[in-house]
């Protein structure tokens, strides 16, 4: 998403800094050729954040879907990257998991040119222990006393913050702005409950951008309405197609 040296279209680019980020992007491309994968992918990444907190010692991360064309890949961890602006900082968090643990996790921050470790952990398979690494002596006093909160299973971003890390809090913040929506995948439609409808200022910028969108697009649709209400999602899934 970061914009180009084209300067045609900066209304489509938003600024903050030296940062130029894209307000719309297209994917295209042949059918099979990884459009619906890289979705999954950010949807896979952004729940394992969000739902860390909720995760049971010894509880399997069944989204991670290794790679099965070989043997060798079929038991290599699955790997994620965000680098995002929260509140205009600028942070880099990744982290790599297979089906039964967090392998490496790590966060690095923008304050200047250059990125500053706000923590790091890998997996030690020796010790069968996860080592952590900070930088700096107020990062290791805040955050040194939650690894033990932490678990094999868990996303130490996520255990920190619901600790009151004010180091993590921001980023780990940022993964409940994003939402990705798979058309096909009526369940998730219907059960993830998301920040987009929850927020009344965020869905009142979503309406106007979809009002503005669907004049400029000459459909002859004017305004629309969200309601919400429970349902029995296993029962209505029995009635589509």
């Amino acid at each position: 998403m970061e914009a180009s040296k084209d300067h045609q279209h900066e209304e489509h680019v938003y600024v903050s800094g030296k940062n130029r980020v894209l307000q719309n992007a297209c994917i295209f491309g042949a059918n099979a050729s990884g459009k619906s994968n890289l979705f999954r992918a950010m949807t896979t990444a952004i729940l394992l954040v969000r739902r860390s907190n909720h995760r049971q010692v010894g509880e399997p991360l069944l989204s991670i879907e290794p790679f099965s064309f070989s043997d060798d890949t079929r038991k290599q961890p699955s790997s994620f990257e965000f680098v995002f602006l929260q509140h205009g900082m600028k942070y880099v968090y990744g982290f790599s998991a297979t089906r039964e643990r967090i392998v490496k996790e790590y966060l690095y921050q923008y304050r200047t040119a250059r990125a500053a470790i706000i923590f790091e952990r890998t997996y030690d398979p020796k010790q069968n222990k996860d080592q952590y690494h900070f930088t700096s002596a107020e990062t290791r006093k805040e955050l040194n006393p939650l690894i033990e909160k932490n678990t094999s299973n868990k996303l130490f971003l996520a255990t920190a913050t619901s600790w009151n890390s004010q180091l993590t809090k921001e980023p780990y913040l940022w993964f409940n702005r994003i939402n990705t929506y798979n058309t096909s995948n009526y369940d998730q439609l219907l059960g993830e409950e998301g920040p987009l409808f929850e927020n009344p200022e965020e869905f009142a910028k979503l309406h106007d951008f979809i009002c503005k969108t669907l004049k400029e697009a000459d459909i002859n649709v004017a305004d629309f309405e969200f309601k919400s209400r429970s349902v029995d999602t296993a029962e209505l899934l029995k009635h589509l197609p």
